[in-house]
């Protein structure tokens, strides 16, 4: 019997042990969310791209049964302006005299993809693709379209 109250029972943790472990917890977030957010905005450039190719088959089509991509638009082609998941605004502008256009997918203002590296992405009639910052400026890395 006096074996059994000398013995202490301990359970749980100190404040020490604790306290160690929220910093640690702190620490492993500090580094592994930014990173998350990048990727997730990376992973969401997919709905500019693919709306973006939409668009151009749909303008495609236009100029097949037309013979102009004059009165194309976005809204038209698109049925609305937003992109499929919503994180893009598209639009067209034509040129050439109906004979070539320019689509462009940029971020809804407030959401996650506003701030993006990869701001505007733009593709011609002819097939060129590119980006522009959120000043307008071109950006020269192509990493922004997948391959």
């Amino acid at each position: 019997m006096e074996l059994m109250q000398q013995k202490k029972l301990t359970t749980g943790f100190s404040l020490t042990e604790l306290l160690i472990t929220v910093a640690i917890v702190a620490i492993l977030l500090t580094i592994a969310v930014p990173g998350y957010q990048q990727f997730i905005q990376e992973s969401r450039r997919s709905d500019a791209v693919i709306s973006l190719m939409r668009m151009a088959a749909s303008a495609e089509r236009y100029y097949a049964d037309q013979k102009s991509f004059t009165g194309a638009t976005a809204a038209g082609l698109m049925g609305g302006t937003g992109s499929v998941d919503g994180y893009y605004t598209l639009a067209m502008t034509i040129d050439g005299g109906g004979q070539g256009y320019t689509a462009s997918a940029t971020p809804v203002a407030g959401k996650s993809q506003a701030d993006d590296d990869c701001y505007a992405y733009l593709l011609t009639s002819t097939g060129l693709k590119s980006n522009q910052d959120s000043g307008g400026t071109e950006i020269p890395d192509p990493s922004c379209w997948p391959e």
